[in-house]
């Protein structure tokens, strides 16, 4: 859940949800970094990708039976399920950003790679 992250991990959800709401500046950004390649331009500081990057290896190391994820951390969806159950906005690996379709509620979602489920749904606040 997100309240239970370290600080860093959660303001790498805060900003996939900010990206999310504005894809403006992901195309500003690609254009630019297309036009003028430069280290300086494209590169962009993550504080979180250690602590993403063992997270990862943690849930994919072992990765669970949908039985298992569902035991573990209660409801659990596959791609189809996620597409029909929420709108995704975007992601940083393990996570999701999500908006619950039937609420509009926003959240996060963890996921393993192969079998691909994602579950956790954590919502966001205010």
């Amino acid at each position: 859940m997100i309240t239970q992250m370290p600080c860093s991990m959660r303001l790498a959800v805060e900003h996939a949800r900010e990206v999310s709401e504005h894809p403006k500046l992901i195309e500003v950004h690609l254009y630019t970094s297309l036009e003028n390649p430069s280290p300086k331009e494209v590169e962009m500081p993550d504080d979180t990708e250690s602590y993403r990057r063992q997270r990862v290896a943690e849930i994919n190391s072992e990765p669970g039976s949908r039985e298992a994820l569902e035991a573990q951390y209660g409801q659990v969806w596959n791609t189809q399920e996620l597409g029909q159950d929420f709108e995704v906005r975007g992601f940083m690996a393990p996570y999701v950003v999500v908006r619950r379709r039937s609420d509009g509620v926003k959240g996060s979602l963890e996921f393993q790679h192969q079998p691909r489920f994602y579950f956790g749904f954590s919502p966001h606040e205010g």
